[in-house]
């Protein structure tokens, strides 16, 4: 059997040093992970949220475009003043 060898406090505080980095890196990669997760998670919810938007602002336009052609039926052409509810007809000369 060979002789065993005995490393010196150097040798071995350098090794300590090197797991301690190693450790700290792997953490920090874990951590990492758990960011990019969690900002994924939000940037697919935050396109969930842009298309419903969207879809919502399609149904309020064709709501409006409805609306206007009601009262358009029901009025003729003219400008409806909304904060008072005053109707001012086209006059076709």
């Amino acid at each position: 059997m060979a002789d065993e060898i005995k490393f010196t406090q150097e040798e071995l505080n350098a090794i300590a040093e090197i797991q301690k980095k190693y450790n700290e890196i792997t953490f920090q990669f874990g951590q990492l992970t758990i960011e990019r997760e969690v900002i994924q998670a939000r940037l697919n919810q935050s396109a969930v949220d842009f298309e419903n938007a969207k879809k919502e602002l399609d149904n309020i336009h064709t709501q409006e475009r409805n609306l206007a052609a009601s009262f358009q039926a029901k009025y003729g052409e003219g400008q409806l003043n909304s904060q008072t509810g005053v109707f001012t007809p086209v006059v076709k000369g």
